[in-house]
């Protein structure tokens, strides 16, 4: 653990066996590790697009997962870890490669290849929240989810649904185990709408484009969907704006709301010249009009639509973005409309946070 003020560093896990994820809680209480005895067989930096970020390992294997006290003054590991559970790999990227803390730091989520697992503190064993279907006669039945975001309520966790061909975003109930899939998220061929949690539980959702052999599909939107247990289908809509784009444009990376209750996403274009669509957006959460902050420059890679991430600072001054293709490319964009800057040149890293 690195204090920022003092420079100070702290060990906080010392161990020969390799560690899969490390995760600190919300409030900096907690360190939660998964430990593996074993490594796959191949290691490096590539990107994982169920979790929406960075994933260091290849092939199949399984650990045990610990959870450690920080003294809150001492900053260093108070007691011995303690063991509350075991997550078993699988040749399917997520299993067993991280744990998610609930924003008041009382819950753990992990996924293996036997279900999705929840932990609260203070319990003797981890819960099975909902199966995996997997390798059913007809493949078309199976149903393997990858959780990665909790909602700021604590209760639900925007989960990655894996089928046959392809990926869709669902809303998971950690309460009742009930699933809600967020209308037009199917990703196959063509990225699917891209959901956000609201600072108020709303889902911020983006739904891009289809070519026009989709004649039947919705147009392309900004839309707020409301989460309500007691509904069938759980997920209201409360607001939608058109959005004006055609094939070639494409929302992409991870939308977000900002500390001033904006929201903000991005549009790139399958053209390589000038395009006015093209570029970073805000939209306020009562019209949800769009508009343009900053232009983009063209992608580098045709695969940059699946595979970008975009980090938004908390204040909404600029965002990075990267691309994860085989032509990398790393660049922070400022909100005021000023110069696009190439990071790439000075840093050569894969995962940000910013700092508030």
């Amino acid at each position: 653990m690195l204090d920022l003020a003092s420079g100070n560093k702290t060990s906080l896990i010392e161990t020969t066996l390799p560690l899969i994820t490390v995760a600190l809680s919300p409030d900096g209480r907690w360190v939660t590790y998964i430990q593996s005895e074993t490594l796959p067989d191949e290691w490096r930096c590539r990107p994982d697009l169920v979790a929406f970020g960075i994933y260091p390992f290849s092939g199949p294997y399984s650990g045990t997962i610990f959870s450690l006290r920080v003294d809150a003054s001492q900053r260093n590991a108070s007691e011995s870890p303690v063991e509350i559970g075991h997550c078993s790999g699988g040749e399917w990227w997520g299993f067993c490669g991280r744990v998610l803390w609930s924003p008041d730091s009382r819950s753990i989520l992990w996924s293996d290849v036997e279900g999705v697992w929840s932990f609260e503190l203070g319990a003797s064993q981890a819960q099975l929240i909902i199966p995996q279907t997997l390798n059913q006669p007809d493949y078309f039945d199976n149903r393997v989810y990858f959780p990665w975001r909790w909602s700021p309520s604590g209760r639900y966790v925007l989960t990655t649904l894996t089928i046959f061909e392809g990926t869709q975003q669902v809303v998971l109930d950690t309460q009742t185990g009930q699933v809600a899939e967020v209308p037009g998220t199917v990703s196959y061929g063509y990225p699917g709408s891209k959901p956000a949690w609201m600072a108020d539980g709303r889902l911020f959702v983006i739904r891009p484009p289809l070519p026009g052999s989709y004649s039947d599909a919705p147009p392309p939107a900004l839309e707020i969907w409301r989460v309500d247990p007691q509904q069938p289908d759980m997920l209201i809509l409360e607001n939608s704006f058109l959005l004006d784009v055609s094939w070639e444009q494409v929302p992409t990376g991870d939308p977000a709301q900002l500390e001033d209750g904006r929201l903000a996403f991005a549009i790139l274009s399958r053209e390589s010249g000038d395009d006015p669509a093209r570029g970073l957006y805000f939209a306020d959460p009562a019209s949800l009009t769009p508009r343009k902050v900053n232009a983009l420059p063209p992608s580098l890679s045709e695969s940059f639509y699946f595979q970008s991430g975009i980090v938004w600072s908390p204040d909404g001054q600029g965002a990075i973005l990267q691309d994860w293709s085989d032509h990398p490319m790393l660049l922070y964009v400022p909100t005021d409309g000023g110069a696009v800057y190439d990071l790439s040149r000075v840093i050569q890293g894969c995962c940000f946070t910013w700092l508030r």
